[in-house]
């Protein structure tokens, strides 16, 4: 899967959410690629402006094992 077909599959993903359990606190599990892609798009970019912050944030952070990271 590339990564523009992970945005695409996250960015679905959380507009599905964000309808569903609008103002609500929810736990969100999956792998560091989807994460960090599920970051870029809950700050509002897309994907071709976020790919150079995306790679530095990739080779510089990462994200531990059961690491809670909050979205808004």
């Amino acid at each position: 899967e590339s990564y523009t077909e992970v945005f695409e599959r996250v960015s679905d993903f959380l507009e599905e959410i964000n309808k569903k359990y609008k103002g609500k606190t929810i736990l969100i599990v999956s792998h560091q690629l989807p994460l960090l892609l599920l970051r870029v798009k809950a700050k509002g970019h897309s994907l071709s402006e976020s790919t150079e912050a995306l790679e530095k944030d990739f080779q510089e952070r990462t994200i531990a094992k059961g690491e809670l990271i909050e979205l808004n």
